[in-house]
């Protein structure tokens, strides 16, 4: 077989007939305005799809990209909408937000599902009206960018335990792609090892290595938690090791041996759900946490649990609701 390069998708090589399907179905609208919802295990090439996305929508505009993860509520309205000057202490200047940035092109916000849910609330709102105000301002502005969202989490699990909306669910996913993780698509395996391995080479001033069917054969044995950017940094190893030239199968099972993310723990990266304990068992690290240290996790689990709530974390913990905003507000969590 051939290698393919998906028209309008010129950097995703893939012989896999689904992803090919999905592909052309992105294709199919990428000139539309709706949004785009990109859902698949980490290192599934869901940054990728977007940049080929954006391509395939021929827009003038530019992409601009962000990793959402981590930023609380006042960081992520301010890296979304920007801010005028004295909006806040330490708002010394404008300054222009990720909506006016993409302005005409394609705005990727990337795992989605870790946005607190006042900041999902935010983010529903600009998406129905297509209008923002930057922090400070009462101007209104046009949104005039296609968005296209990412995530590696299970949305449903996340609506079922009240961390994600089900209303911002339906709203981002008017066209929706669940991109294959790469044990699902091990026909790819040659096609990708060809790829990297050169671009291995090239990126370490090396000739590029033979590629022994033992090789393969090794790397076919591996379930790929991290997927294709697994796959990508096996192949650096594997060439940056590779004697005389060559790419065998002593290589592959070296590099694998050497790799953490085989055997018992291959499971850590495609299980994205919390893991559950029983209510009558906690289990401790071998360096007993402070009291402090325990106070401070179980609040932050109580408010993992509710969805940023704080009333709702008060009632689990047996508190009143001051008491754990105090708490918060001392310690600064």
């Amino acid at each position: 077989m051939n290698t393919m390069k998906v028209k309008g998708f010129p950097n995703y090589l893939t012989n896999d007939l689904r992803l090919k399907r999905l592909i052309k179905f992105a294709e199919s609208v990428a000139d539309t305005p709706h949004p785009l919802l990109l859902l698949g295990e980490t290192g599934t090439g869901k940054d990728l799809f977007a940049e080929e996305f954006h391509r395939a929508s021929g827009s003038s505009g530019p992409l601009v990209a962000e990793n959402v993860a981590g930023l609380d509520e006042q960081l992520f309205a301010d890296a979304l909408f920007g801010h005028t000057t004295g909006a806040y202490t330490g708002a010394v200047s404008d300054r222009q937000g990720l909506i006016e940035k993409a302005e005409g092109g394609t705005l990727f916000l990337d795992e989605i599902g870790d946005l607190s849910v006042a900041s999902q609330i935010k983010l529903l709102r600009v998406i129905e009206n297509r209008t923002y105000f930057r922090l400070g301002s009462d101007e209104p502005l046009r949104v005039n960018a296609r968005f296209v969202f990412a995530t590696s989490s299970n949305l449903l699990t996340r609506i079922k335990n009240g961390l994600f909306r089900p209303d911002l669910y339906f709203r981002l996913s008017a066209y929706e792609v669940h991109l294959p993780p790469l044990r699902e698509r091990k026909e790819d395996l040659r096609l990708l090892i060809r790829h990297f391995v050169a671009s291995a080479a090239e990126s370490i001033g090396r000739e590029n290595p033979t590629i022994k069917p033992g090789f393969v054969a090794q790397m076919e044995k591996h379930s790929f938690p991290g997927n294709v950017r697994e796959l990508k940094m096996l192949v650096l190893k594997a060439v940056t090791f590779a004697q005389d030239g060559v790419l065998d199968e002593e290589t592959g099972a070296m590099v694998l041996d050497n790799h953490l993310m085989t055997g018992k723990n291959a499971h850590i990266l495609i299980d994205h759900d919390p893991i559950e304990l029983s209510d009558d068992i906690i289990r401790f690290p071998s360096q007993l946490p402070t009291m402090l240290e325990t106070r401070k996790a179980l609040v932050a689990e109580a408010l993992r649990r509710t969805g940023g709530n704080q009333s709702k974390a008060a009632k689990l913990l047996g508190l009143t609701p001051a008491a754990v905003n105090k708490f918060l507000s001392k310690y600064q969590l």
